[in-house]
């Protein structure tokens, strides 16, 4: 769990001030973990998706604002890259996830959402037109949801992961 935790918050960093340049590296490390954890990719697939289209919804809404976005409101590909790492790093802590208290694992996400956007902010790969205040109280509520759906599909995947390998095979 720790080399996980320790292994994430490495990709973010390299992701948040490397940018476009560590994009290789980025990509690299994200298929080395997919090797390495061989069922990762469907799950981070899946996060990954989920955590664009949350940030697509707020930066289209104009709550977070990227210098260097693809398309019109669009996310920055470093950024779409870091939510799908964020989907192998569930992936891999899922025991962890899935055995704790939900409560516990809500106010981790939340909180840990809304200081990981706030680093990002500091560090200059995202504005907020809206102010500090107002933009941590929106992806406070923005991470709660996202946490508990997150919880919600690990349970589901998991659970569809373990009934496709109890299945017999028919020939």
């Amino acid at each position: 769990m720790f080399i996980a935790c320790t292994g994430f918050n490495v990709f973010w960093l390299v992701a948040v001030v490397g940018q476009y340049p560590w994009m290789p590296l980025l990509i690299l490390l994200l298929a080395v973990s997919w090797w390495y954890y061989l069922g990762a990719w469907r799950f981070s697939m899946l996060m990954g998706g989920l955590g664009i289209l949350m940030d697509s919804a707020l930066a289209f809404a104009g709550i977070l604002v990227f210098d260097d976005p693809i398309f019109l409101h669009g996310l920055p590909t470093w950024l779409m890259l870091l939510w799908i790492a964020f989907g192998c790093f569930v992936w891999v802590c899922r025991q962890y996830i899935m055995t704790s208290q939900v409560a516990f694992m809500l106010l981790l996400g939340s909180v840990g959402g809304v200081v990981s956007y706030f680093a990002g902010y500091r560090l200059g790969a995202v504005h907020w037109p809206f102010g500090i205040p107002t933009t941590l109280l929106g992806l406070l509520i923005c991470w709660l949801v996202f946490s508990g759906i997150v919880i919600a599909l690990l349970n589901l995947f998991a659970a569809y992961c373990r009934r496709s390998y109890e299945q017999p095979v028919h020939r």
